[in-house]
C-alpha cells in the first residue's frame, strides 16, 4: 500500500472529509446505518473515468457497496441489478 493510500484510510484524513462533506449516517446505495470507522468514500462518477473528488461526486457507502460498485458508474450498477431481477424475479 502505498502512502497516499494508507493516508485515504486514515482517520485523519476522514475526519477531514467530515468536515468538508458532513458526517456519515448511511450508505447511499443499500441505507445501512454507518460509523465514522465503517464509512467508506465512494465517488458516484468513479475516479478512473475521470470523475473529481467533489462534494458533488462524494457519497458515503458502506464496505460492501462500495466494493460491489467498483468502477461502475451508479446507472451501470442499476442496469445490472435489472438485469438479475428479470433473470430471477423476487417472489
Amino acid at each position: 500500500m502505498d502512502a497516499a493510500a494508507k493516508d485515504r484510510g486514515s482517520s485523519v484524513h476522514k475526519a477531514r472529509i467530515v468536515v468538508l462533506y458532513g458526517t456519515p449516517a448511511e450508505c447511499y446505495l443499500c441505507g445501512k446505518g454507518l460509523t465514522l470507522e465503517e464509512a467508506q468514500q465512494e465517488h458516484t462518477r468513479p475516479r478512473s473515468r475521470g470523475g473529481p473528488t467533489t462534494s458533488e461526486n462524494l457519497r458515503w457507502a458502506c464496505e460492501r457497496c462500495n466494493r460491489l460498485k467498483g468502477s461502475h458508474s451508479l446507472e451501470e450498477l442499476l442496469e445490472f441489478a435489472r438485469i438479475l431481477l428479470r433473470r430471477f424475479p423476487l417472489g
